[in-house]
Parts: C-alpha cells; structure tokens; sequence
C-alpha cells in the first residue's frame, strides 16, 4: 500500500483536471449571473417600451391636443419621477409657444388653471430647442439663467423654479 511515482503522476493530472472543471464551473457561474443581470436591465427596458406603447395607443384614439398632451405628460412625470414637467406647442402661422400641458409636483397641480398666456417664439428656453431643434440639458439654476429661462409673469410666485432643465424637440411636419 504504497503510492509510487506513477500515482504521483495520475494524483497530479487528476488535479490538474479538477483545477480546470472548477475554473469552468465558476466561469460558467459568473456568465449565469450576468445572463440574468441583463435580463433584469432587458425586462426593465420592456416595461418602459410598455408604458411607450400605451401613449401610442392612446395617441392613436384620440385627435384632441389637450388630451394626447395629458397622457404624454402624465406618462413621462411617472417615468422621470420629474417635479415639473411642461409641453409646449409652436403654431408657426402666429410665431407663439403655447403650454398644453403642465404640471407641478410641488403644489400637487396640473398647470391649466394658471391660464399661461402664449409667448413669442425667440423667449426662454424652449424657444432654443425648438429653434436648434436639439435637446438641451441644464444641471444648475444658473445655467438655466444664463441660458434664458423664461417664466411667465402668471406663473411667477406660483411655480417654484426647478434645479435642472431638460427639454427634447418633438417635430411634427418639419415645423
């Protein structure tokens, strides 16, 4: 009952063998664990693309502004977790930005009972992503300043000013 060289030799490819089927194993386990993290970041994306989907339906049932305008606000405000959320409409025939939709979380209200009145389009921000036809991102109040934020004189003392700013052009008919 005594090993020799020969056992020495198979013990050693023996573990040799299994050094290679744990590293597979834990190979095999880190590509699991990545599968379902994508699949998570994949499920997630299409509950999104879900709440997307809504809006075009809903978009597709109904013709009146004012309402598509309240579901694609709504709709976003829940995606965003946003504090403040505007959609404005440019009539190019009287060069205005119309507020059709807002809202603000703070005071718990839509924005229609304000009654905004249309400004000229070349005033505040909106103006720029309408006429740059680029979204534009600001972090600061100070940047949003400098840049030409603009609050109607109605919503002044009603609406507290946001910290960030994002506004995305949404073009119909090439404006």
């Amino acid at each position: 009952g005594t090993f020799d060289e020969t056992d020495r030799d198979m013990l050693g490819m023996l573990a040799n063998q299994a050094a290679v089927a744990l590293d597979n194993a834990q190979w095999t386990h880190g590509l699991e664990q990545k599968v379902h993290e994508r699949t998570v970041e994949l499920n997630a994306r299409v509950d999104e693309l879900a709440i997307l989907n809504s809006v075009g339906e809903a978009m597709a049932k109904t013709l009146d502004v004012k309402t598509v305008a309240r579901i694609v606000g709504d709709k976003v405000r829940d995606i965003f977790s946003a504090d403040q959320i505007g959609i404005l409409l440019y009539e190019q025939q009287t060069n205005l930005m119309h507020l059709i939709y807002g809202y603000d979380k703070a005071n718990h209200r839509y924005l229609d009972d304000i009654q905004i009145k249309p400004f000229p389009l070349g005033k505040g921000l909106t103006s720029k992503v309408v006429e740059s036809r680029q979204p534009l991102l600001l972090g600061t109040r100070e940047e949003q300043d400098a840049q030409g934020h603009y609050m109607p004189p109605e919503a002044k003392g009603l609406i507290k000013p946001s910290e960030s700013w994002l506004g995305v052009p949404i073009m119909l008919n090439e404006m």
